[in-house]
């Protein structure tokens, strides 16, 4: 089965629409358990709009070859070292950069999961706008200015610090009231300790680790990168579509 860890982690019959994560066309998704479709949800593989995150436990399994080996995923149609950062992209306006104003992407590493991947900008008036990470349900407001240059007439804003921005931004249409501006951005790092705290919060967590005997070597390791490709392999070898000799 082309790319079978991939199916088997997310139970998706399409993987991805990125043409680097071919789905097979072979695989029929499992019939879930609440407790299975629990840990898939700890883990945001229900959020489809992103790559990210399945992106990041392929990433994970291949840094321990000894747990990679349980899955015996040799037809995968992507390649590790193309699995680079998308960085920021925005609608509605852009980060800019002139000689008198620096804007910039600053890549901060996530803490929390769900990761903060959206961020909107929306103008309220001359002097603030509100910050929006629909992720994770923060709203806060931001005081800006409005400077006009031989450049350009660009909007500076005292980002929050965890706000992976600096700098100006210029926007597509005038800035008046309902304004907006959404930036995407895809980290180059991923929040690992906050992705095993979400699973070991969860009680069938540690019976799944128990059913394939992992669970002393998920407790004994300090890695915590290590617990994490422990755990996507414990999940993805439970699912029986791809699976059944696990079962």
């Amino acid at each position: 089965m082309i790319n079978q860890f991939l199916h088997a982690l997310t139970n998706r019959k399409t993987i991805s629409t990125d043409p680097m994560f071919v789905s097979d066309p072979t695989f029929t998704p499992a019939t879930l358990t609440p407790e299975a479709q629990q840990l898939r949800t700890a883990l945001c593989l229900d959020i489809l709009t992103t790559d990210y995150y399945i992106k990041a436990y392929a990433a994970v399994l291949n840094i321990f070859p000894e747990i990679e080996a349980i899955l015996a995923d040799y037809n995968r149609s992507y390649v590790l070292s193309d699995f680079l950062p998308a960085g920021v992209q925005s609608t509605g306006g852009r980060l800019i950069s002139n000689p008198t104003h620096s804007g910039a992407y600053l890549d901060l590493r996530p803490t929390v999961l769900p990761a903060p991947l959206t961020y909107i900008v929306d103008y309220e008036s001359a002097g603030q706008v509100k910050l929006t990470q629909p992720d994770i349900g923060n709203v806060t407001h931001a005081l800006v200015s409005v400077s006009t240059d031989p450049f350009e007439s660009v909007m500076q804003i005292s980002w929050p610090s965890y706000w992976p921005f600096k700098g100006g931004i210029k926007l597509d249409q005038a800035w008046v009231p309902g304004a907006r501006i959404t930036f995407q951005v895809e980290p180059s790092r991923f929040p690992y300790t906050a992705a095993v705290r979400r699973l070991k919060a969860i009680p069938s967590f540690q019976t799944l680790l128990m059913r394939y005997q992992i669970h002393t070597a998920f407790q004994n390791t300090p890695d915590v990168k290590e617990q994490l490709a422990l755990a996507v392999a414990a999940i993805a070898i439970s699912n029986p579509s791809v699976y059944p000799q696990y079962q």
